[in-house]
């Protein structure tokens, strides 16, 4: 897991900000997994971020459909 647990029980208007400023500032705060005690690849990270973040847009027409996500998962290095 790389996204902490708290972030899923988070609503989609209250974890905007917090993956906005995560993808703006590369500052990613309380949003990876405490368990993972700060061990990560930033670029894996801001790309998980970049993918949770456009999975809560406004647009539903907007956001990727679960298999964009899947194939990117799949064979993204960062996944």
């Amino acid at each position: 897991m790389i996204l902490t647990q708290n972030f899923v029980l988070l609503g989609k208007f209250q974890a905007r900000p917090l993956l906005l400023k995560a993808i703006e500032h590369r500052e990613f705060g309380d949003l990876p997994d405490p368990r993972m005690e700060n061990r990560f690849d930033e670029n894996e990270m801001f790309h998980m971020i970049g993918a949770a973040a456009a999975c809560i847009r406004h647009s539903a027409a907007m956001r990727p459909r679960m298999g964009q996500v899947t194939y990117l998962s799949a064979f993204s290095p960062y996944f």
